[in-house]
């Protein structure tokens, strides 16, 4: 069989992946890199399939957030076939582990488009849940301005600088104003300011009032 042929059948074969992980704050489940990476290791080895990252290429690295281009490549050990396939990662940590953390994201968005499973874990799904559960009607837009700042609208860090859940900040002109605040922050991490600074400069800011 060619590389392609093979790539086929490993689709064909894995078919479902069981979704063992769960997201208790919007309750679904999604497959998790384990349940991916279980399901693909016999099958990749008994058709003679070798995944790995062969090249990573940082386009970004600005305040806390990490953006890195990873190619991976799939190889086959039978024909010396091989294809690339490439994922743009980011990773968000305020030490030192962004990058491991994009690395791990890019693993598992990788792993997917290689036999084309859902995770169940899409990042999009994550802000428009909040139009049946935020208080305030500029959640969604705030919250994927926070996404792009490698800040989870549901963080311990945020909660804890505006003092508050943020699907509970209230539909009112002060829970509006505090959505400005968190807009304007996030947007300025996202140029490339220091997140922990930002965060801490609006607790403060939002305390004083």
């Amino acid at each position: 069989m060619s590389l392609y042929e093979k790539w086929v059948k490993l689709v064909d074969e894995v078919g479902y992946v069981q979704k063992r992980g769960v997201n208790t704050y919007h309750n679904y489940s999604y497959v998790t890199e384990e349940d991916l990476l279980d399901a693909l290791r016999p099958r990749m080895a008994d058709l003679g399939l070798v995944f790995f990252p062969s090249s990573a290429e940082v386009i970004d690295n600005k305040g806390s957030v990490i953006t890195i281009k990873y190619t991976y490549t799939l190889v086959d050990a039978d024909t010396g076939e091989f294809v690339d396939i490439q994922v743009i990662a980011q990773g968000a940590d305020s030490q030192d582990k962004g990058a491991y953390k994009a690395a791990t994201g890019a693993r598992k968005y990788a792993l997917r488009q290689l036999v084309l499973v859902s995770t169940g874990d899409d990042p999009e799904r994550d802000t428009d849940s909040l139009e049946s559960v935020a208080k305030n009607k500029h959640a969604v837009v705030t919250a994927r301005k926070l996404k792009d700042a490698g800040i989870r609208y549901d963080s311990k860090e945020l909660e804890d600088a505006i003092g508050m859940r943020f699907v509970d900040i209230p539909n009112t002109n002060e829970g509006t104003e505090v959505m400005k605040k968190l807009y304007t922050m996030a947007a300025a991490v996202s140029r490339g300011g220091d997140r922990a600074e930002a965060l801490a400069q609006l607790k403060k800011e939002l305390n004083s009032e």
